[in-house]
């Protein structure tokens, strides 16, 4: 992978924590995503005149992505109303790569080989380890409950998204 690549997925992935901990550091949850959401759809707006309109054949699947979102985003609070972003966050994207894997298989007929279902469960199980069975523990179980219906709710907008993309004919659009 290009220098600048691997860049680019370590930004995208420190920004994402730090939206994450922004959204757990205080308050209510669901004001703080909200303004996560509504400053991250201000920064794209700009960039709909660059791309085309999505083909009527992708619209269900947006709408159906748009859907799931707010799933995401009710159990994304509540998981972190309820628990520590240190049980939270690695649970809910350690889980999320396993159930799009899953999802794909059923959904869409897409299998792995056997190179990339070993990565996937060798990251995954890296990110889940961050997570102890005391913190798994906490509070009845709830934030982990909460943090994997997230989980399920980023493998369902995911699957959705690239149907979704698939559909349209123009990744962009």
């Amino acid at each position: 992978m290009d220098a600048p690549v691997v860049a680019l997925v370590l930004l995208s992935a420190v920004l994402h924590a730090s939206w994450n901990a922004l959204a757990k550091a205080g308050g209510d949850p669901v004001l703080r995503l909200a303004l996560v959401a509504g400053g991250a759809s201000l920064c794209a707006l700009p960039l709909l005149a660059f791309v085309d309109a999505p083909a009527p054949a992708s619209l269900p699947f947006l709408l159906g992505s748009v859907l799931v979102h707010q799933a995401y985003y009710a159990s994304l609070a509540r998981a972190y109303r309820e628990g520590d972003l240190s049980v939270v966050y690695p649970l809910a994207r350690g889980a999320a790569p396993l159930l799009v894997a899953a999802t794909g298989w059923l959904v869409a007929g897409e299998a792995l080989d056997a190179t990339g279902v070993v990565a996937m469960l060798v990251v995954c199980a890296g990110i889940l380890l961050l997570t102890s069975r005391e913190e798994l523990r906490c509070c009845g179980g709830r934030p982990a409950l909460y943090a994997l219906l997230t989980a399920a709710a980023i493998a369902c907008y995911g699957s959705l998204d690239g149907l979704g993309a698939r559909r349209s004919g123009d990744v962009a659009g």
